[in-house]
């Protein structure tokens, strides 16, 4: 029984991984307005991508280091830039 058991947690977490795999290669990003992302982030108005908000370049991430302005003067939302 207990051979029986750990086969079938290793088939379901090897299901699992895969499923993984498959759904983060498949991110994506792109938005038609604001209402397609997530609360912390806008729609870029010239990319068609959601990107982050942030107040300081700490809230952002690797690939995106820089908070800075979206376009500045006349937009001065500040977003993750690369």
């Amino acid at each position: 029984m207990q051979l029986r058991t750990m086969a079938w947690m290793r088939a379901a977490l090897s299901a699992l991984g895969m499923w993984g795999a498959a759904c983060a290669s498949d991110a994506d990003l792109s938005c038609q307005g604001d209402q397609d992302c997530l609360d912390s982030e806008i729609c870029h108005p010239d990319e068609h991508e959601c990107v982050r908000r942030c107040s300081t370049s700490k809230e952002c991430f690797p690939a995106r280091p820089n908070c800075q302005e979206l376009s500045p003067p006349s937009n001065t939302t500040r977003i993750c830039k690369a």
